[in-house]
């Protein structure tokens, strides 16, 4: 039998979530002038995502921290901004120095996530593929091979980049590959909103979770790089759980009884379970700097007069 004192502080936990997330954020942005309105809807969708950040804190291991802020790979392309970032923090140097700016190392991401409100099924799509064009943003490259052709051939390579190699040595494992318990590389992605908005469909019922799964699938099968994320949590609604068996997407909705937290104390559990065994690439920085070309590179043979 599970352990009812825990189960009752975690319940707590996700009602005070829901709460929060639901009812006090709208008091405090409603329009006064027009209840359907926001009046700051800026503030309004950062409250939420302080909020979702709040809610995962408890649950976050304390190796990561739980940030916003821009995702920056090794190329010079305009850095991505998300809702939520949980971040390694010894293979995310700036994270505790604000001041030199919100970027993150793609390597040191373990999880991210986009937080909505309300989606009706257009919103929905458009949710979707911003996570999905997140999640693309995230692959691991070939790191010998973006070293290679940032610095040229390995012919025209300095030998000092041979002699101190700073390249990732870790292979990344999808899903299909990794064990049980490892996960190198693959960041948890997730979609956070307050409710669906599927046109007459019950709250929570078949048909409604029918609605999303055939939304989803429309919008992979336009892309090859369309990537699901693995959790959607309406907070509303339920929670719609991806996995990947054989090589194929398998889904599994949780749509909760009245004032159950059932579906939020789900996406918890799989949210720890995650970070608890994630394995992040090795960082190369190396990388991510410019080199002049009028630096100078004096090699073993030069400085020994051999």
């Amino acid at each position: 039998m599970p352990n009812s004192r825990f189960n009752a502080m975690i319940s707590q936990h996700c009602a005070n979530f829901r709460s929060l997330f639901q009812d006090l954020t709208i008091r405090i942005f409603r329009d006064t002038d027009n209840e359907s309105q926001h009046f700051h809807n800026g503030e309004f969708g950062s409250h939420r995502e302080l909020v979702a950040s709040v809610f995962l804190r408890p649950f976050t291991p304390d190796r990561y921290d739980v940030v916003n802020g821009f995702i920056i790979g090794q190329d010079d392309s305009d850095p991505a901004q998300c809702d939520i970032l949980v971040i390694e923090r010894d293979l995310a140097p700036f994270c505790n120095y604000r001041e030199l700016g919100l970027f993150y190392p793609k390597e040191a991401i373990g999880a991210l996530g986009e937080v909505k409100s309300l989606l009706n099924t257009t919103q929905f799509k458009d949710a979707l593929e911003q996570v999905a064009k997140r999640i693309c943003e995230l692959r691991p490259g070939n790191a010998k091979a973006e070293l290679v052709a940032e610095l040229g051939t390995v012919d025209q390579r300095p030998e000092s980049f041979d002699i101190w190699p700073d390249e990732p040595t870790q292979p990344y494992a999808t899903t299909e590959t990794a064990t049980k318990a490892e996960v190198i590389g693959q960041p948890f992605t997730f979609l956070v909103c307050d409710r669906f908005s599927f046109g007459d469909v019950a709250r929570g019922s078949l048909p409604q979770w029918i609605t999303a799964y055939r939304k989803i699938n429309e919008v992979a099968s336009g892309s090859e790089d369309f990537m699901i994320p693995d959790a959607i949590l309406s907070v509303s609604d339920g929670l719609l759980i991806r996995r990947r068996k054989n090589g194929n997407n398998r889904y599994q909705c949780i749509s909760p009884g009245k004032d159950s937290t059932t579906h939020l104390k789900k996406f918890l559990s799989i949210y720890f379970s995650h970070l608890a065994r994630w394995s992040s690439q090795r960082v190369s920085f190396q990388r991510y700097f410019q080199v002049s070309e009028q630096d100078m590179v004096f090699d073993h043979e030069e400085l020994s007069g051999d």
